[in-house]
């Protein structure tokens, strides 16, 4: 489902939609959303193993609502310049972030993490607390980072 670069204020209200495939792919970036509401997917009615990527990337953000994190098939969130949180991620991609986000402790499920253009000089040392035992995969690319923080290097 494609809503890219249409200039939407919102998630679309969506008539009640059942997902009966295996996977379900939602690209909603490059818009100017600036709150996604407790009930953006409330008619999206989900079957048990139905995976979910979904792509918020470029758009103005505060935060993501408990409507969005409450899609039980949610694996993949990609939210390059948008605050985040949510615990059944496994694959979190955010790109020119200037401050490490607080809400990052709640990725309990993350397995892979990708940064791009970190703008600050450090991690903080709590970084990875909520993600650490599930952690499989980190890559660091283009970022302000002097050299490898210790706290990469124990995970």
């Amino acid at each position: 489902m494609t809503c890219s670069n249409e200039g939407l204020l919102r998630i679309p209200k969506f008539d009640e939609i059942k997902i009966t495939n295996d996977a379900l792919d939602i690209d909603i970036s490059k818009n100017k959303i600036t709150v996604i509401g407790d009930s953006a997917f409330a008619n999206f009615l989900v079957g048990d193993g139905t995976e979910i990527e979904i792509d918020l990337s470029s758009n103005i953000k505060s935060a993501l609502a408990g409507g969005l994190l409450e899609l039980s098939g949610l694996q993949t969130l990609l939210a390059n310049g948008n605050p985040i949180v949510g615990e059944s991620l496994t694959y979190f991609s955010v790109s020119l972030i200037l401050f490490w986000p607080e809400s990052m402790k709640h990725l309990m499920s993350l397995g892979q993490l990708d940064l791009f253009g970190l703008r600050y000089t450090d991690i903080p040392v709590d970084a990875f607390d909520g993600f650490s035992k599930s952690l499989l995969s980190l890559s660091i690319k283009k970022s302000y980072l002097p050299n490898i923080p210790q706290l990469v290097c124990s995970l």
